[in-house]
């Protein structure tokens, strides 16, 4: 596959995690990005998925002769956590970057930027940030952590599963099988990670049913005030 002009970032090893659940129509842009980018490894995660994705991923694979590509697949969805779980166990290197599988404006340089903080040395997380975010990020979530967790008060997407991370400060026992994306940046905060937002410019999702963001609020707020009161009994 040829690769995009111009000069990549870095040609330290990081890895790739793609979560995907139904996701035939979008998954080969994000491959392209994926493959245009240095990283030692990509992992797709099927979760679960009763569409043609896994078919997409193993024709992108054959066409292009990728070698750093690997299809994983669940036999039943797990969830946002449960596919971050097995993509954390199945990839090699100490830093890894999530992006999802359903985004419609994916680029090499989109991916990188998840990473060029930490293998620069400034941080050990980063979140993608985005022009368009949900009502759940601002009705909930921003205002949870400007309460509780105010030094995280200032990120404008702390439920962006848009993210890049030190292996050290990811802790897949605890991840929740559905939405785990809170939990995730909380337990990570609470370890000492060094936090960076980067921004993303305009990221395009498939968009999700009412029902499924009402479960993910629900969700994130359960675990949200678990790790919180956690926190505050062990100090």
């Amino acid at each position: 596959m040829t690769k995009p002009k111009g000069k990549s970032i870095t040609t330290k090893p990081y890895s790739i995690i793609l979560p995907a659940h139904n996701e035939a129509e979008f998954i080969e842009g994000v491959l392209a990005a994926a493959c245009g980018t240095n990283a030692e490894e990509i992992v797709v995660v099927d979760d679960g998925s009763t569409d043609a994705t896994a078919e997409k991923v193993l024709v992108f694979c054959k066409k292009n002769k990728e070698k750093r590509l690997r299809l994983i697949r669940h036999e039943q969805n797990q969830g946002y956590g449960g596919a971050w779980k097995t993509g954390i166990r199945e990839t090699r290197t100490r830093i890894l970057v999530f992006f999802d599988s359903d985004i419609q404006t994916a680029t090499p340089a989109k991916i990188e930027k998840l990473a060029l903080p930490i293998l620069e040395g400034r941080v050990d997380y980063v979140i993608g940030a985005f022009t368009n975010f949900g009502r759940i990020t601002e009705y909930l979530a921003r205002p949870l952590l400007n309460q509780f967790v105010p030094r995280l008060g200032r990120l404008k997407q702390p439920l962006s599963g848009l993210v890049g991370a030190r292996r050290e400060f990811l802790f897949p026992e605890r991840m929740a099988k559905g939405y785990a994306n809170l939990g995730v940046l909380l337990d990570a905060y609470f370890a000492g990670a060094r936090i960076e937002e980067v921004d993303l410019g305009e990221i395009i999702h498939d968009k999700r049913l009412d029902e499924e963001k009402y479960q993910q609020a629900a969700q994130e707020c359960r675990i949200f005030f678990e790790r919180v009161i956690e926190r505050r009994l062990r100090y």
